[in-house]
C-alpha cells in the first residue's frame, strides 16, 4: 500500500497541512519499500511521527532530485545485493558440509541422488 492525497487526507483527518510537507509525505511513502511493503497502519503511524516531528521543527523537509533518489534507491539495492549473495554463498558452503556429512554416513538427499546418477 502506498501513500496518495487521498489516502493522506484520511489519515490526517482532513486537517491542513503546509504544502511542503504534504509533498515530503507523499514522496516518503508514495512507493513500496523494496523488499517490504506498508500496511495502512504503517502509514498511519509514519505520517503522523513525521507531521509530529514537523510541528516541533525537526523534521527535514528538502525533497532529493529525482535522479539523486534514484542513485540512493540504487545503492541501496546494490548493498542488498552484495549482502544476499554473501548470504547465499555461507548457505552453499553450508549446504556442501552437511552433504559431506551425509556421505560419510552413508546416507543422501534426492538432490544428492538426482547428482550420483550424472
Amino acid at each position: 500500500m502506498i501513500l496518495d492525497k487521498q489516502l493522506l487526507h484520511q489519515l490526517t483527518s482532513g486537517k491542513i497541512l503546509d504544502e511542503g510537507l504534504k509533498g515530503y509525505l507523499l514522496t516518503a511513502y508514495g512507493q513500496e519499500p523494496f523488499p517490504h511493503g506498508y500496511s495502512e497502519q504503517d502509514l498511519s503511524e509514519n505520517s503522523r511521527k513525521d507531521i509530529m516531528a514537523y510541528d516541533k521543527g525537526q523534521l527535514e523537509l528538502t525533497e532529493l532530485a529525482p535522479g539523486e533518489r534514484w542513485q540512493q534507491e540504487r545503492a541501496e539495492l546494490q548493498n542488498l545485493y552484495t549482502d544476499k549473495a554473501n548470504e547465499l554463498q555461507e548457505l552453499t558452503l553450508y549446504v556442501e558440509e552437511l552433504e559431506q556429512i551425509l556421505r560419510s554416513k552413508g546416507l543422501a538427499t534426492s538432490r544428492m541422488a538426482k547428482e550420483d546418477d550424472f
